[in-house]
C-alpha cells in the first residue's frame, strides 16, 4: 500500500516537474532585428530571443479585425523593425522557426496586437 501511494507521489511530482520547466514553442513581440538568416524579438517576459529563418520557413499575415477574408500571404519582406510578429518554432527545443505570422497593423494602433507590451 505504502509501495503503491510512493510511486504515485513520484510520478505526480515527476510530471509537474517536466510541465513546469517546459519551454514554449511560440513567441509573440516585436521585431528589433532582421537578417536574411535570423530574426530577433523583443518579447514582454522574456527580454530580446533570436531565432533562425530558412527556405523552409513560411510567412503569414496575422490578422486581427475583419475583414477576415484578407489575404493572408506575407513574405519575408514583410519583416520590419518595430513590427509585431508571432513565432512557431519547428519544436520547442530548438530556435528555428516554422511559421512567422507578421501584423500589418500600424505600431501602437488599438489592433496592433503588441499594443499593451509596448506601454
Amino acid at each position: 500500500m505504502w509501495t503503491r501511494n510512493i510511486v504515485v507521489v513520484g510520478l505526480v511530482l515527476g510530471a509537474v516537474g517536466s510541465v513546469a520547466h517546459a519551454k514554449s514553442a511560440r513567441m509573440v513581440g516585436a521585431v528589433a532585428s532582421v537578417t536574411t538568416n535570423s530574426l530577433d524579438v523583443m518579447t514582454k517576459s522574456e527580454g530580446t530571443k533570436s531565432v533562425r529563418l530558412d527556405s523552409s520557413t513560411q510567412y503569414m499575415k496575422w490578422i486581427t479585425h475583419k475583414p477576415y477574408q484578407e489575404s493572408n500571404q506575407a513574405s519575408f519582406g514583410s519583416l520590419s523593425v518595430g513590427r509585431c510578429v508571432e513565432v512557431d518554432m519547428r519544436s520547442a527545443d530548438t530556435n528555428n522557426a516554422k511559421t512567422v505570422w507578421v501584423s500589418t497593423e500600424p505600431i501602437g494602433s488599438l489592433y496592433d496586437p503588441c499594443h499593451g507590451f509596448r506601454k
